[in-house]
């Protein structure tokens, strides 16, 4: 930059000296010009010289600050190139180490998947097995329910119920727990205890005592009460608000002295009974009814259900005695028609031989004869009719009663259903036992009016059917009668038959 700078002073201090010249007034002489331009052009010369000596040492100059700065140039280059290549190894590497810690990750990640899946698996299986132990855990306690074990030992029934209502706490505990309780049970299985608690008694009015009641492992109890002479078993009973009832039926003498003697002495050892069949049979002891505990249950609806069926009953009896004894008088006046059939004639006071209602038919039949056909005929049909009015009257007495039996019975069951239903809303009465206990003797009154129903309408079918049969029968011997009174008139004999 300097040397060119340099180089253009030169060229106009060159071109400046010939110019001055020709700007002069006068024109110079020849020889003084020669010798002026000659000066001139030394001192130009010479400072052109100087010139260039000053331009070569600027541009040496330049040239090494030049040289200089492509040293350092090239220095940094070169330092540039390797830290390049430094870089571009580093980067190789680091691609490298990236490429390998991809591959661990993605290692990792399957690692991890295949731990997330064995937590999930594991998780699902400590929450079957959580399950199953919840399971045991509550079918066990409500085998225990009511048991005389769990009221000699209150706590176990409140430890069973902790595991369930604790889910932070670990299963290995709640399993060893578990453990604990059934080692408690497994311990009053094979042992026996005499235990003081209250029972409902059944033979004592459904009196609630404390009695002394033997436990037999988990099979069940007995009881004994010196003071009446009694012993018998000990069950459970939801229903109670002892949760225990104690029954003496079934057992004979013998049998209560055993365990009586045996609860007196329990180390003396004994012989007692016991239910083989695992509960059935003292099950079905217990539920068999009396006709006294059945009219209890049912109450005044039961009661009432009875007296309507009693009733029909009563009313058909008395048409029983009236319709047999027409039965057996129709069968007579049909056997003394047909002997007057057999002879063709009616005899000399035939009348005098029909007694009775139904004979009566007979008589007037036998007395209108005397006036001609269509007096016997209206005679005969009012008498008939009375005669059936008089047979099936009250009847219909037997279905009504029945009919209000079946209605009244049903009343019972909606009025008891409804107060058993009210139990429901009730914590301490709620239990399944109560409630289904409570809508069995609800049935009890339906039961009764169902059979009442059913015995009136096959009383009524019956006698219905042999008051139809008396009249059939009636209505045969009258047409024969009709033919022996009548013989010239046998054409008019279907006009009576098909009102009949």
């Amino acid at each position: 930059m300097n040397l060119s700078r340099w180089l253009a002073l030169v060229i106009a201090a060159g071109l400046a000296g010939p110019a001055a010249t020709c700007r002069g007034d006068e024109p110079p002489a020849p020889g003084e010009n020669e010798s002026r331009a000659t000066g001139r052009f030394g001192e130009s010369l010479g400072e052109v010289e100087a010139a260039a000596r000053g331009a070569k040492r600027l541009l040496e100059a330049a040239q090494a600050q030049a040289d200089k700065e492509l040293r350092e140039l090239q220095g940094r280059i070169a330092e540039e190139s390797k830290t390049l290549i430094a870089q571009r190894d580093a980067a190789k590497k680091l691609g490298e180490k990236l490429q390998r810690l991809q591959l661990a990750l993605e290692e990792a990640d399957s690692k991890s998947r295949k731990l997330t899946q064995s937590n999930s698996a594991a998780r699902e299986n400590m929450s079957e097995a959580r399950s199953a132990l919840y399971a045991q855990i509550g079918g066990l306690k409500e085998r225990l329910t009511g048991s005389l074990a769990t009221a000699q030992d209150e706590q176990l029934l409140d430890a069973l119920g902790n595991l369930r209502q604790n889910p932070s706490q670990a299963l290995p505990e709640q399993v060893d727990a578990f453990f604990e309780a059934c080692e408690r049970v497994l311990g009053y299985a094979r042992t026996s205890a005499v235990i003081q608690i209250p029972v409902r008694v059944a033979e004592a009015e459904d009196r609630i005592e404390d009695l002394k009641v033997l436990r037999m492992g988990l099979l069940g109890g007995y009881y004994s009460r010196p003071a009446a002479a009694s012993a018998g078993f000990v069950f459970a009973d939801p229903t109670s608000s002892s949760g225990f009832v104690a029954e003496s039926h079934g057992l004979t003498i013998q049998q209560k002295k055993a365990i009586s003697s045996l609860l007196q002495k329990p180390d003396a050892g004994g012989f007692l009974p016991l239910d083989v069949t695992g509960g059935s049979a003292i099950a079905a002891l217990r539920v068999s009814q009396t006709p006294a505990s059945w009219l209890k249950q049912g109450g005044l609806w039961l009661w009432t259900v009875l007296g309507l069926g009693a009733f029909g009953v009563l009313v058909a009896l008395e048409r029983a005695v009236v319709i047999g004894s027409r039965f057996l008088a129709a069968r007579r006046c049909d056997r003394k028609v047909a002997a007057m059939l057999r002879m063709g004639r009616a005899p000399a006071g035939a009348s005098s031989q029909f007694k009775g209602a139904t004979g009566r038919v007979f008589q007037v039949a036998i007395e209108a004869s005397e006036k001609g056909r269509l007096a016997m005929e209206s005679a005969v049909q009012e008498a008939l009719l009375r005669h059936e009015q008089a047979l099936k009257s009250r009847l219909h007495w037997i279905a009504l009663a029945g009919s209000a039996a079946a209605f009244v019975g049903f009343l019972g069951t909606v009025t008891a259903m409804i107060s058993t239903l009210k139990l429901m809303g009730l914590e301490s009465h709620s239990a399944p036992a109560i409630l289904s206990a409570g809508l069995g003797e609800a049935l009890v009154t339906t039961q009764a009016g169902l059979a009442a129903v059913a015995v009136c309408l096959v009383l009524r079918g019956f006698l219905e059917g042999i008051s139809d049969s008396i009249s059939t029968r009636m209505d045969a011997a009258l047409l024969n009668l009709w033919s022996v009174l009548l013989p010239a008139e046998e054409e008019s004999i279907p006009t009576m038959g098909a009102r009949v």
